[in-house]
């Protein structure tokens, strides 16, 4: 399969090299979760404007988490 697509496959890139085990990304990450389940929430009482609320501080969460892990947007 490497030989016919013309690139190794086989190479895994370790996730947990990425993320930066951190009491900043732990906290960012129960953060996420927080918006995550309060969206859900909202949604469940389609309440759509505090759902995109819940969205847009997820969002923020998960572009910093993103920046602290060195990976793009």
């Amino acid at each position: 399969l490497n030989r016919v697509l013309g690139m190794d496959i086989s190479s895994k890139q370790d996730v947990s090299a990425i993320v930066p085990e951190s009491g900043e990304t732990s906290e960012l990450g129960a953060r996420a979760l927080g918006y995550y389940l309060k969206a859900k929430e909202y949604l469940g009482q389609g309440d759509w404007a505090g759902y995109g609320r819940e969205l847009e501080k997820l969002e923020a969460i998960l572009k910093k988490l993103s920046k602290t892990s060195g990976q793009t947007e």
